[in-house]
């Protein structure tokens, strides 16, 4: 009856030191994992440099963005597909491959960031276009701002922005959900 408390007590420490060992290891590479399969220096450069809130990010990505950026940055799309519905989707499948009218599907969102690997249609359609500028680049990931036109009327008030956002109304609210739960609540 003793030997067989002892080692009941021995067995269970030895599963404690196991998993103690394990759960040390999977900390210590839990950053070499994420970096090798989301932007992590993206996000970094994206978190410091202060770039537009309105992000236009790879399907895959954009919990990982919701995840480090939220609330200061909205994306498109993220990994929810059940969420955004059919036409959402079909409208970042249309960017995403550059099939007739991705420009007006940046354009219509106001797109003014995006976030993409260097080998998509997207980011070669982008490097090409004036209207965008690099803000970063890897070879994981690329970043692209919308370049700024000339400002024609200085006197804009800050109710006419208000008054323009507003009028985005539901399609703007879908694409950047203030009430979507993200990952970290």
């Amino acid at each position: 009856m003793q030997f067989r408390r002892l080692f009941n007590s021995a067995m269970v420490i030895l599963i404690a030191m196991f998993a103690l060992v394990k759960w040390g290891v999977v900390l210590r590479n839990e950053g070499v994992r994420e970096a090798a399969v989301f932007p992590r220096a993206a996000i970094a450069s994206m978190r410091t440099a202060g770039l537009p809130p309105r992000v236009f990010a790879y399907y895959d990505w954009g919990g990982y963005v919701i995840w480090n950026l939220y609330p200061d940055y909205r994306v498109f799309v993220d990994g929810r597909a059940d969420l955004y519905g059919d036409e959402l989707l079909r409208e970042f499948k249309t960017a995403i491959h550059m099939q007739k009218g991705w420009r007006e599907v940046l354009d219509g969102w106001k797109v003014e960031t995006v976030l993409v690997p260097p080998s998509c249609a997207l980011a070669q359609a982008l490097l090409l276009d004036g209207g965008w500028e690099t803000a970063f680049r890897d070879s994981q990931a690329i970043v692209f701002v919308r370049r700024r036109g000339r400002i024609e009327n200085s006197e804009i008030s800050k109710d006419k922005v208000l008054v323009d956002l507003q009028a985005l109304g539901k399609k703007s609210e879908k694409m950047f959900p203030r009430w979507v739960p993200n990952l970290r609540n």
